[in-house]
């Protein structure tokens, strides 16, 4: 829990660099420490320096009846901008992957806007591809 407001820092601060969105950043830390406290939703992976978050992924589990194996999603990927293109997103994937070969994982997925092009290669630098799936969505 002691990781939790600097969490929900980083993720108003991506929501603002990605969407240009202010959010209710009491609503957001809620909800980090909501995750936080219950292991079943997922689990954040953090990256540090001198004891401070330089980046950090949330991981949530889907369950495949299909394959009768979880799927992990990857949200709330962030790097503080001084920290960019110093491999901190590769080792946090890394360490992702490596937990999900234990764990017996299916797949990692994430969504991405599609106007997130920089992200896109990226990703494909990491060795992810595009899956052939569109998202919809219902607010409510």
């Amino acid at each position: 829990m002691e990781d939790a407001e600097a969490i929900a820092r980083n993720d108003v601060q991506l929501r603002m660099e990605t969407e240009r969105v202010e959010m209710d950043s009491q609503q957001v830390l809620a909800g980090v420490r909501a995750l936080i406290a219950n292991e079943e939703r997922g689990f954040y992976l953090v990256a540090r320096q001198d004891g401070e978050i330089v980046g950090q992924v949330l991981v949530t589990h889907e369950w495949s009846d299909w394959r009768n194996r979880d799927i992990w999603w990857l949200h709330r990927i962030y790097v503080r901008e001084a920290w960019r293109r110093q491999e901190v997103l590769t080792a946090l994937y890394h360490e992702v992957r490596r937990r999900a070969m234990q764990h017996n994982v299916y797949a990692i997925r994430l969504y991405l806007h599609e106007a997130n092009r920089e992200a896109a290669a990226i990703y494909r630098k990491l060795g992810m591809k595009r899956a052939p799936f569109h998202v919809f969505s219902t607010t409510m």
